[in-house]
């Protein structure tokens, strides 16, 4: 039995390396685990930039075979860009390191709709 498993990230730093164990562990893991898919959500930074950031992590680790969907553009409750204190990621939320622009490859469908889908997909798990 393999056991499906969905990432859902704000695309931090700290994401980056979660990222990285799992795809890592997806590899050699005794508990066999298929990464069916990330969604992106607003929170660290804006959703775009958290698209590009796991992008990022995927492309370094040769995983660009894992969905990637884009969900929300903007907190529920609060933003981030309302608060004062700076941000501990920077602006790109990876601490503002000044990387070569990419484009991320992401899916045309909604993240929502694609847990929804995924969700139905994998019913008993």
């Amino acid at each position: 039995m393999t056991y499906p498993v969905l990432i859902d990230t704000d695309g931090g730093t700290e994401d980056a390396w979660a990222l990285f164990m799992a795809l890592e562990a997806h590899k050699n893991s005794s508990i066999p685990f298929e990464i069916e898919a990330i969604t992106c959500v607003h929170g660290t930074t804006s959703v775009d930039n958290v698209a590009i950031n796991v992008t990022r992590v995927l492309r370094t680790v040769k995983a660009e075979s894992v969905p990637v969907y884009v969900g929300a553009e903007s907190a529920m409750v609060t933003s981030f860009e309302d608060r004062d204190e700076p941000r501990y990621n920077g602006h790109d939320g990876f601490g503002d390191a000044n990387l070569p622009h990419l484009l991320p490859h992401v899916e045309k469908q909604h993240a929502v709709n694609a847990i929804i889908d995924l969700a139905i997909r994998h019913k008993g798990y």
